[in-house]
């Protein structure tokens, strides 16, 4: 999960998990679309899991994963990561 949500940007053209091959039928389908369905995912697979706090403070590959927690986002993760650091 973690390697996966490191490709992740909020940004179309950076987001890299677009260049995973999911599905043979994969480039036919709206990029738009397909992100905000990749996000939800996304969403629902790291509250399911859960984010070990204390991990995500020692390790800065992990940070990625707080902006998928539910009631966060991208903008107050990136607040919250500069105020552990």
């Amino acid at each position: 999960m973690n390697e996966v949500l490191n490709l992740w940007s909020p940004i179309l053209v950076e987001n890299s998990v677009l260049n995973l091959n999911l599905h043979p039928m994969q480039k036919h389908v709206h990029q738009a679309k397909l992100v905000d369905s990749l996000e939800e995912i996304n969403i629902k697979t790291v509250n399911e899991i859960g984010i070990d706090i204390n991990l995500l403070v020692e390790h800065e590959h992990w940070h990625n994963q707080l902006q998928f927690l539910s009631g966060l986002g991208p903008r107050k993760a990136m607040i919250y990561i500069q105020k552990i650091k």
